[in-house]
């Protein structure tokens, strides 16, 4: 089975997946009237999911297939496997550091494994990666 055809495949299945999250999430009733209630953020997440599931499966249809299939694949398979890596190293260090630190690091270490050689900005992604839990921190406290 082609890598085009494996994609349209998961693609539709993440659409089917955000689309039945949605439609279960709209079931639960808010217990006050006028409260977002507590069906508000899956629905968040399950249409977030099915939008990009599709925006993914347009970007696939209408793409051509890549010259060097076994580079992308290769590619493809590292920055996966770095990425379980963090991780499992980020639910390590969370409970040793706390969740800034070890969101920093995780952030600043996912940055970089997703980043190409020719993007990467070691002193952005430190903004990012400092800047980012500190707010998340800031907003739920």
């Amino acid at each position: 089975m082609g890598e085009k055809i494996k994609e349209i495949i998961c693609s539709v299945i993440f659409a089917v997946f955000g689309g039945c999250m949605y439609l279960e999430a709209s079931k639960i009733r808010p217990v006050m009237e006028k409260d977002l209630g507590s069906g508000f953020f899956p629905k968040i997440v399950g249409l977030s999911i099915l939008l990009v599931a599709v925006i993914q499966l347009i970007q696939t249809i209408k793409r051509e297939p890549p010259k060097d299939k076994n580079q992308d694949a290769d590619e493809d398979t590292k920055g996966g496997l770095f990425t379980i890596a963090a991780i499992v190293g980020y639910t390590i260090l969370y409970d040793l550091l706390g969740f800034i630190l070890s969101t920093v690091l995780y952030l600043f270490v996912q940055i970089c494994i997703l980043s190409n050689r020719g993007n990467r900005n070691y002193k952005l992604f430190a903004a990012i990666s400092l800047i980012t839990p500190i707010i998340i921190y800031g907003l739920f406290m």
